[in-house]
């Protein structure tokens, strides 16, 4: 274990409902280690939903994410085909949600029986689904005003603002080792977890920090020019405009766009709505995948435009959004924590 008790060792065995016994002698190796952290989750390989699996662990706490049906207003569908194998339960909750206002747009090469009970159907060559993802990445940061994003969800629960040293690290603070952000209120470099501070998304700042690279190399810095990590993300979206998206998956630009900015007029930013007496913010847009969009190569840079998009309207396990299931694969299997 390290200095804090946590196990130096993680494993992952691609398939979270093989029998031990399939494993021959590897779980008695490690019942003879020790710890060992079998948190982060595993996929059923190639023939299931296999990136969403592992990073769905990681990210959500779950084994799947899916859309909050009963209160979602615009889904994007890249292939997940639910009336075909949603099962009773699920064909009955779409039909409802359809039938109150969704509009489920279905983004696919072919027609299936969910695209044809659709709002829309987009046909899109097979395996380019990122090169959409990305160009609806660019929209948001690139064509609309900030204004328009979730600014408090990106600067208080995400590391948007926190600065990126020369390396590609974090920059940290040299006592602490926590990382850095601007508060905008005094222009000064402070620890990610300072309370009452006002964090800046982007700009240019000079300061003093420390990067803790591989091996816990540390490279010191004295009046270093830095920028948030969330200006680092508008940079490198830039090139994925809708016209480079189009040129790969031969979606027309103007037909992503449009599919764009409609998931973000839906998306409510600001809004929020009452639980069972408790007030949450309300953000009824989600993007689903079908099993062939997120395993194979693709797969991971799917899931993560797939759940970066919501950070950026703060639509992410909140009502109507993207919300984690409660199944696991890791035990115990129905605790999410």
């Amino acid at each position: 274990t390290d200095a804090v008790g946590y196990p130096r060792v993680a494993a992952s065995f691609g398939g979270g409902g093989t029998p031990t016994a399939y494993m021959g002698t590897l779980p008695a190796f490690l019942g003879a280690w020790g710890p060992v952290d079998m948190s982060f989750g595993s996929g059923q390989g190639v023939k299931c939903t296999h990136s969403e699996h592992l990073y769905g662990e990681l990210w959500h706490r779950a084994f799947t994410v899916a859309p909050d049906t009963p209160l979602c207003e615009y889904v994007l569908s890249f292939g997940a085909n639910v009336e075909a194998s949603g099962g009773v339960c699920g064909v009955k909750r779409h039909a409802d949600a359809r039938n109150r206002g969704m509009k489920r747009v279905q983004i696919e090469p072919h027609l299936s029986v969910t695209g044809g009970a659709s709002a829309e159907w987009i046909p899109i060559k097979p395996k380019t689904d990122v090169a959409f993802l990305f160009a609806i990445i660019h929209v948001l940061l690139h064509e609309h005003p900030r204004g328009r994003l979730d600014i408090p969800f990106l600067r208080n629960v995400t590391s948007s603002p926190y600065l990126i040293g020369p390396n590609g690290y974090f920059l940290r603070c040299a006592e602490t080792r926590k990382p850095l952000m601007i508060d905008l209120g005094t222009g000064r470099a402070v620890p990610f977890d300072t309370k009452g501070v006002d964090p800046a998304l982007e700009g240019a700042f000079t300061v003093d920090g420390v990067e803790v690279g591989p091996d816990n190399e540390l490279i010191t810095h004295r009046g270093i020019e830095v920028h948030p990590a969330f200006e680092h993300l508008v940079d490198h979206v830039k090139p994925y405009s809708p016209e480079w998206a189009s040129a790969i998956c031969d979606v027309p630009a103007a037909t992503i766009r449009r599919v764009t900015n409609e998931f973000l007029d839906h998306a409510h930013v600001g809004e929020t709505i009452e639980i069972e007496g408790v007030t949450l913010p309300f953000r009824p847009v989600s993007i689903s995948f079908g099993k062939t969009v997120n395993n194979g190569w693709g797969g991971y840079e799917c899931c993560w435009a797939r759940t970066l998009i919501p950070c950026l309207l703060g639509a992410l396990e909140v009502p109507g959004g993207t919300l984690g299931t409660t199944v696991r694969l890791n035990r115990p299997a129905d605790n999410r924590w």
